[in-house]
Formats: structure tokens, sequence, C-alpha cells
């Protein structure tokens, strides 16, 4: 019976454990996103860094929960908002925090170290559900340094791709789009460079 089976083995209780953001950060990362060729204006254009944790004594195990009364395992992640500033026509740039989120132990077996693993963006027309929701992101990796990557866009979705909540992610190869809709691209760039100390 399943009664008989074993816990998990990153079990940390039912309920997601009490997260905090990290009072002392120290390893900055300055986050410019440049668009090119854009069809128009965007009213909304915010940023968001997704983290998640590993056991620090055994970085193979991940940190997380078991699901009250679902019986799923779910990894301990965390997705904070971070400002982009507009700081030329096409450019806004905003900061991100590698050690953004505090280490801690949440259930006894150990400290849970937190890794950024994603940057990324959302830009639309206006703030409304009919609006194409664009959305540049960029994974990244505990020993990255600097990075960067551009996405392909379409210019017909913009504002609006006729569907409500439309989210488009781009393509980062430009002959994955069909050859018919290549003379009308936009392109956002998302860089990651290390602030140094």
């Amino acid at each position: 019976s399943l009664t008989a089976c074993p816990p998990f083995e990153s079990d940390a209780g039912p309920r997601p454990p009490q997260t905090r953001l990290n009072p002392h950060p120290v390893r900055a990362y300055r986050v410019p996103l440049t668009l090119q060729e854009a069809p128009g204006p965007f009213r909304l254009v915010e940023g968001i860094v997704d983290y998640t944790a590993r056991y620090r004594d055994n970085p193979v195990r991940t940190c997380g929960y078991m699901a009250g009364g679902v019986g799923a395992f779910i990894p301990l992640s965390s997705s904070e908002s971070f400002e982009l500033k507009k700081v030329a026509e096409d450019t806004y740039e905003g900061i991100v925090h590698a050690d953004g989120m505090l280490d801690e132990d949440y259930d006894g077996e150990g400290v849970c170290h937190w890794e950024m693993i994603e940057v990324r963006a959302r830009l639309k027309a206006n703030d409304n559900q009919t609006d194409t929701r664009f959305a540049p992101f960029m994974q990244t990796t505990p020993d990255m340094m600097e990075r960067s990557e551009t996405r392909y866009y379409w210019k017909g979705r913009y504002p609006r791709a006729g569907m409500v909540d439309f989210v488009e992610f781009g393509d980062t190869d430009k002959s994955e789009i069909r050859e018919e809709l290549r003379g009308q691209l936009f392109t956002m760039t998302l860089n990651l460079r290390r602030i140094e100390s």
C-alpha cells in the first residue's frame, strides 16, 4: 500500500517553508534589456529573477516539501520582481543578486543554498489582459559571469495577438521563424553583467 512507502528523501514538511530575502546580498549583476526595431511603446516593463535551492552539503538533493494531501514533492523556489528602469529610448536596466535569497535550514536536514537560475522580463504595450505579454528570458548558472541572449519576435503580435493573456517567448534562432515573417521581426536582448565590488 501507499502508506508503506518510505518518505521522499527531500521531504521538508507538509507546507512551504517561510523563505526570506538576503538582507545583505553582495553578488550583484546589472541587467540591461535592449529593444531593436520595436513596433511601438511598452507601457508595462517588469523584471523577474527566479531562484531554486539545494542542500549545501549534498548539492544533488533539491530542497523542497511534500504537498499536503497530494503526495507530490514540490521543489523549493522563489520568483522575485526587480525594477527595469528606462535609461535610453530602447534600453532598460535593472539590478539582480545571485545571492538574493537567504540560505537557511528549513527542516533540520541541512542548510538550503539558493541559486539564481533565470532572469526574465515581461513587456506589454498596455497593462491589461488583452495585450500580448512579450517575455524574454535567460537561464543562469552558479558559475556565470557575463551572458547575453537575443530573442526574435514577430511584429504582428504587437500590441495583441487576438487571445487573452497571450504570452510570446520569442525565438533565439531566426531560422526557426517562418521565412515569410522574417522581414517583420524585432528583437529583445537580455544581458547579464557582473558588478565588481
